[in-house]
């Protein structure tokens, strides 16, 4: 069996193939550390302690892992621990591991407390698993910090949601038919009183709950007051109920606090100019149509009847933009008069007169 690595290249590929298995070995992040400081732009040389994580990552890959598969009506429990040179953590149920996950300190993480170490391995435990931990974890380490303050949902308002199903008939006959038969609505679960639909939780039609909701993942600090695509992203990830978006395009449209302090993100609409005052009667007109549109050709006839005849050449025109004052006929028509067309801004009419 190899006993070290010649090249950059084959530890990359050797890495490669075990960071594939990594979710099976226990410490893996701790482990490769020192075979990952190799391969730093003009760090590779291989000493004694690149030895020892090369043979405990052969030992690691060879052994026999169990693992036991989850179990969604069983509560979950996270453990995690940290030291001076990482983070580690693994997922159990009933004292049995489900999947390991670590990873080594680096740069200013190095420099952090114990306490800091031990929540950054909480958090990154959490953010790792939360599909599968949300409403449904206790914790080994540090009693006082709770899954979702760190998840951004409270206990007493997962309950709520639990709850509000119990209001809505819908919902009722949506958890009738999944207890009636588990088949009939593939893309729907209820587990430990909670209704899932495609891994989000579903909320029952609890006007105030919904606005609780909203009111958490926009107004509070979490929200930051995001903008709609972001706030929305933010809220579907966890629950779903019908017209969520409409409902939330709506409450982000009505937040003081938004209203107030967020600039409009749109081009300035620029200074409005008024028409210059005419020299002359007939030097500057506008036209339009009362009833009727008539074709091209005969409103060049009638213009040419009833104001050339009588009143010469205008210098001006100032129309709509209807499509007979922008045809090709009437423009060309007045181009060989040099008279200048004129229209009025979208659904501004009064420009016109």
């Amino acid at each position: 069996m190899v006993d070290e690595m010649l090249s950059s290249e084959e530890l990359r590929a050797f890495l490669s193939l075990t960071g594939y298995y990594k979710r099976f070995i226990k410490n893996y992040g701790l482990i490769v550390r020192p075979l990952h400081d190799l391969l730093k732009k003009g760090s590779f040389v291989w000493n004694s302690l690149a030895t020892e994580a090369f043979e405990a990552l052969k030992k690691a890959i060879t052994s026999a892992h169990v693992l036991t598969l989850l179990d969604f009506s069983k509560e979950f429990v996270i453990e995690t621990n940290a030291s001076g040179k990482g983070i580690g953590a693994v997922l159990m149920q009933d004292n049995r591991p489900i999947a390991f996950f670590s990873k080594g300190l680096s740069g200013k993480n190095k420099a952090l407390s114990i306490y800091e170490r031990e929540l950054l391995a909480l958090v990154t435990a959490v953010q790792k698993w939360r599909p599968y931990i949300l409403g449904r974890c206790s914790f080994e380490e540090g009693e006082a910090i709770q899954l979702f303050s760190i998840v951004g949902v409270s206990s007493q308002l997962l309950e709520s949601v639990k709850l509000s199903s119990d209001q809505d008939p819908q919902l009722q006959k949506l958890i009738y038919s999944i207890q009636s038969s588990s088949n009939s609505k593939p893309y729907y679960s209820f587990t430990g009183g909670i209704l899932g639909g495609k891994g989000k939780m579903m909320v029952g039609a609890d006007q105030s709950l919904r606005k609780h909701l909203l009111t958490f993942y926009h107004d509070s600090s979490m929200g930051g007051h995001s903008g709609i695509i972001a706030t929305y992203k933010r809220i579907k990830q966890d629950f779903y109920w019908k017209k969520m978006k409409q409902d939330m395009y709506k409450h982000i449209r009505e937040c003081d606090t938004c209203q107030r302090c967020k600039g409009e993100n749109m081009a300035y609409p620029g200074l409005l100019y008024p028409l210059p005052i005419p020299e002359k009667f007939w030097h500057d007109i506008s036209m339009d149509f009362i009833e009727g549109l008539p074709k091209a050709s005969n409103v060049a006839q009638v213009f040419m009847d009833g104001v050339f005849k009588l009143h010469v050449m205008p210098k001006t025109i100032v129309s709509d933009r209807d499509k007979v004052f922008t045809s090709r006929c009437w423009q060309e028509l007045f181009k060989l008069q040099k008279v200048f067309l004129l229209t009025s801004s979208a659904s501004h009419p009064q420009t016109d007169g």
